[in-house]
């Protein structure tokens, strides 16, 4: 019988740097401006598009 094998060959290259604290900082600060961004373009699409707005405030 023969047995037959997955092979997976992972490459990695590039430039290793020192770790830099600002850069980090930034680097999550804007993930999360661009989440909290994305969250107000969804409410306001829901308030003035859909008739979420009467549902919402209804309650």
């Amino acid at each position: 019988t023969h047995i037959y094998n997955l092979h997976i060959v992972v490459s990695v290259t590039g430039e290793a740097g020192r770790f830099d604290l600002f850069q980090t900082t930034t680097s999550i600060g804007s993930f999360l401006g661009i989440f909290g961004t994305g969250a107000i373009v969804c409410d306001l699409f829901a308030t003035f598009v859909t008739n979420f707005k009467r549902v919402r405030y209804e309650r």
